[in-house]
């Protein structure tokens, strides 16, 4: 009876599946459509704006149209509605030929004073925005975010492919709150993401009732430009997480197989909620890899395991800007490394705190070092005739053409990240002149 009763609901679960199939539909968005209704090429809406959500149901597809050679979008989408549980709305990059060109969306905002908000505002759950290939779909020039996921119960989004440059006014003094991703809700996956020269590559929100679950796996956060003498670089925080007194209020944050840096002010900017870290490449962070500051009415819980922590050169008086690869002054909150390396820079945890969970090496590293490890040992990188001696004055593209892998006769083998370049996930990024040694801003 048991056999049958599974049998019959596995029948209803197929023909429930091929009805959604075949309900699901494909709308079109292109410049050279007629805009009468999104059922095909020809009838296509001409701009993401143009959308009608009354025609899109839960499971259906958006393709935007990349032309042969690309199509530029002076435009805004508002996703107003959900999908639903195995028919999420898909917003794609088109993978048909004529139609795969790379997709660019430009807000204008090049001051902060006009523009527009947001390339892509979710409103709805089970959302999919996905470029055909790594940086199909690039984003910039936004006042807000270029993608932003900030509803009430923005749950279950994925976003895949997505590359998000948004330097919107000049440091040290422009005021903004532009960032790539703003990001909020249950559940969302960060996916495969290039992130560049933004206040803020991602921004947690902070969302009373609403708990935060988000995942980024395989994304890049880095600055490709130098941005008027501002030692500090055009990229502040990579991961900027919720700064909020509500002692309810519950985030997890996984990041796994991500490179921070080179030349970003913060890889993680952590204040509260649990972070799992692994596999992750830190490279030369102006302040620091992962910084804690610890709110007193919900300490966090940090987690990291097999990360690579790159600083380089020595700074020198008299402004000794220099990268913590961990930073946490007060001592509060759960701090444990594990199966790490970092080479350069210098710890800065209070000497009492133990965040020495196992199997670290360090190399070259001032402060609190026996934190973390008891002595100091050469990982012996195979890039280390490079890595070695680059100066603090470094050209910050050569930190994404070396490896970080060590060699076969280390004593760190099997350490440190298992990610042993950034050239695994994109390409080369950073500018090509080395960093001005002056110092502007604040």
């Amino acid at each position: 009876m048991k056999r049958l009763f599974a049998s019959v609901a596995f029948a209803i679960s197929c023909v429930f599946t091929q009805q959604t199939d075949a309900l699901a539909a494909n709308h079109f968005v292109s410049p050279s459509g007629t805009g009468v209704d999104g059922s095909n090429w020809k009838k296509a809406w001409k701009s993401p704006s143009d959308i009608d959500w009354t025609k899109v149901n839960a499971g259906d597809q958006i393709l935007l149209d990349g032309g042969t050679a690309g199509v530029t979008y002076n435009a805004s989408i508002i996703v107003p509605k959900s999908g639903a549980q195995g028919a999420p709305i898909t917003i794609r990059q088109s993978p048909q030929a004529g139609h795969n060109g790379p997709i660019t969306f430009y807000g204008g905002a090049t001051t902060g004073a006009v523009g527009l908000d947001n390339a892509i505002l979710i409103q709805g759950s089970f959302i999919n925005i996905i470029g055909a290939q790594r940086g199909g779909i690039k984003i910039n020039a936004y006042k807000v975010a270029c993608v932003n996921i900030a509803g009430t119960g923005t749950n279950n989004i994925n976003v895949k492919n997505i590359y998000m440059d948004n330097r919107v006014t000049s440091p040290p003094y422009g005021s903004t709150s532009s960032v790539g991703l703003r990001y909020s809700g249950y559940n969302n996956r960060i996916l495969d993401c290039d992130f560049r020269n933004s206040t803020a590559g991602a921004r947690e929100i902070y969302t009373a009732g609403v708990e935060n679950l988000t995942v980024f796996n395989r994304c890049s956060f880095g600055c490709d430009r130098f941005c008027d003498g501002w030692q500090r670089g055009a990229s502040g925080d990579s991961i900027l997480g919720v700064n909020n007194a509500d002692a309810s209020f519950k985030s997890t944050t996984h990041v796994r197989n991500s490179a921070f840096g080179p030349y970003v002010s913060f890889g993680l900017r952590v204040y509260s909620g649990t972070w799992s870290v692994a596999d992750c490449l830190f490279l030369n962070s102006n302040t620091a890899g992962i910084y804690m500051d610890p709110l007193a009415v919900s300490p966090p819980n940090v987690r990291v395991n097999q990360c690579t922590f790159y600083k380089a050169g020595t700074p020198t008086p008299p402004y000794m800007i220099s990268n913590f690869p961990i930073y946490n002054n007060t001592g509060v909150g759960t701090l444990k490394v594990k199966n790490s390396i970092v080479y350069g820079g210098t710890m800065r945890v209070p000497a009492e705190m133990n965040i020495n969970a196992g199997g670290n090496f360090q190399f070259r590293v001032l402060g609190s070092t026996t934190a973390l490890a008891p002595s100091q040992v050469d990982p012996q990188f195979t890039d280390d005739a490079t890595l070695s001696t680059l100066p603090v004055n470094f050209v910050p593209r050569r930190l994404c053409e070396v490896s970080y892998a060590v060699k076969s006769t280390s004593p760190a083998v099997g350490k440190g990240s298992r990610l042993l370049s950034t050239n695994e996930l994109c390409a080369p990024y950073g500018f090509t002149t080395p960093i001005p040694m002056q110092v502007g801003g604040p």
